[in-house]
């Protein structure tokens, strides 16, 4: 549809258990790259408020894997 354009972002976190949890934003106008980034943010932040002790992420945006980063262990 364009870049940028509206967009949207959301996804799931599964714990321990198999229990699942659903998340969603409507980003307003914005590329698919910050859409990206900030369904990461919001993903990682409700780790964070879940108090999840180890996090797998899974993402499909390369763009966003690419981004130099230090490792954190």
């Amino acid at each position: 549809m364009g870049n940028p354009s509206l967009a949207g972002c959301g996804g799931l976190i599964w714990d321990e258990n198999g229990n699942w949890m659903g998340f969603a934003r409507n980003t307003g106008i914005t590329t698919s790259f910050q859409a990206e980034l900030w369904v990461l943010r919001d993903g990682l932040s409700l780790c964070v408020d879940k108090t999840f002790n180890a996090v797998e992420v899974e993402i499909d945006a390369k763009s966003v894997m690419d981004i130099d980063r230090p490792r954190m262990y």
